[in-house]
Order: C-alpha cells, then structure tokens, then sequence
C-alpha cells in the first residue's frame, strides 16, 4: 500500500503569508500539489483547503493496523471461548484500542 503524505499551511488573515509554511513542507519532501492551503480566521472552524480535500477523496489521520498474520486462528479461540479477548491481544501482540478497532472493521 502506498502512502502519500499531505501537508497543511494556514494563517488566520488573508493579508497573512504562507510561503514560508509551503517551502518548510516542500522541503521536507511533501508534493506540492498535496499541499492544502488555508487562509481563515482561527474563531471560524470551517476550513477550504480540509473540505476541499475530503471532496477529492483525502484520508486524514494514520493508516490502519494490519490484522497480524495469526489472526484467524486467535479470534477462532476468542469466539469458541478458549481464550479471553485480553489473552488474544497479548498472543497477538495487539494494544487494546487496536485490538477493537480491528474487530470493528471486521464486521463492518
């Protein structure tokens, strides 16, 4: 899976510069045409640049866990009542909001 990594310039007047937000970004290796630009007052929270981006189909935050490798064979356990959920998690080796996060999207 390839992952694309966005960056954010704002300042809170339009009379306000972003210039030297957009080149630190480039520099550090962002694209600039994934670079989102807003120029908003910080009182308002509607934001262009972020809306404008989710319309184009941009996914903030961080990519989801992978499911390990052992999965099938511990939640067989889990739902069969040989193991507890917390004994699962440690046999993965899965923190717990991970653990129930995946589960989540499992049956979604």
């Amino acid at each position: 899976m390839e992952y694309r990594v966005y960056g954010y310039a704002r300042v809170s007047s339009k009379e306000q510069n972003t210039d030297r937000q957009i080149q630190a970004l480039l520099d550090f290796g962002v694209d600039k045409h994934n670079i989102i630009v807003d120029k908003k007052s910080g009182k308002d929270m509607k934001r262009e640049g972020i809306d404008s981006a989710k319309q184009r189909g941009v996914k903030f935050g961080r990519p989801w866990a992978k499911k390990p490798d052992n999965w099938e064979s511990v939640m067989e356990k889990v739902n069969r009542g040989i193991i507890r959920p917390i004994d699962a998690m440690k046999e993965m080796g899965l923190k717990k909001g991970t653990y129930y996060n995946l589960i989540k999207r499992d049956s979604d």
